[in-house]
């Protein structure tokens, strides 16, 4: 009986790890600040090769 009782409570502390990591995982994949960051860092990225794409056509003609 002990063992089981052992068993249980580390199970759950286990599942409440890994709710908590889920929690974690959620909140900063929907958080605002970083969803804005996020595409204004990718808005970035294609203007900047846009650019390069650009200077490179210019060169070859």
């Amino acid at each position: 009986k002990t063992t089981s009782a052992y068993i249980v409570p580390m199970q759950l502390s286990v599942a409440i790890k890994y709710l908590y990591f889920i929690a974690i995982l959620i909140s900063s994949l929907f958080n605002p600040y970083l969803v804005v960051g996020l595409v204004i860092f990718v808005i970035g990225e294609v203007i900047v090769r846009a650019v390069k794409m650009k200077d490179e056509q210019d060169l070859t003609v």
